[in-house]
């Protein structure tokens, strides 16, 4: 969790071309560190900078094919939640509404977020 909060302090005061650098490392693992206790802390703080072109990358690349299995995990889920609160949020729906276990979903303790669109 220290390196989570680290990271994010980093990712907070670091400007120009190496922050650029940090916020492509994050996106290209954002899979990896959405399903991380800690590591979805971090990927949540860098869809919260409200970056177009990262978002995007993360949104629409990365995360693509993930956003239903995600809903069922705890730190995932957040992932997902915040995804929804960016321009980009119809990618994260499309993908939400066609998933199969959309019923099971509604009903989850994690995934019931979905149930409130």
């Amino acid at each position: 969790m220290v390196a989570c909060i680290a990271l994010n302090e980093c990712i907070t005061c670091i400007r120009g071309p190496r922050r650029s650098q940090l916020l492509n490392v994050v996106s290209s693992n954002s899979v990896y560190l959405s399903q991380d206790p800690s590591g979805s802390y971090v990927v949540q703080q860098v869809l919260g900078l409200q970056n177009p072109l990262v978002n995007q990358k993360i949104i629409c690349t990365q995360l693509k094919g993930q956003y239903g299995r995600f809903s069922f995990q705890k730190g995932a889920s957040h992932v997902v939640e915040k995804c929804l609160d960016t321009p980009l949020m119809e990618v994260v729906v499309d993908e939400l509404l066609s998933y199969i276990k959309l019923g099971q979903l509604a009903g989850h303790p994690y995934g019931n977020y979905a149930k409130r669109l």
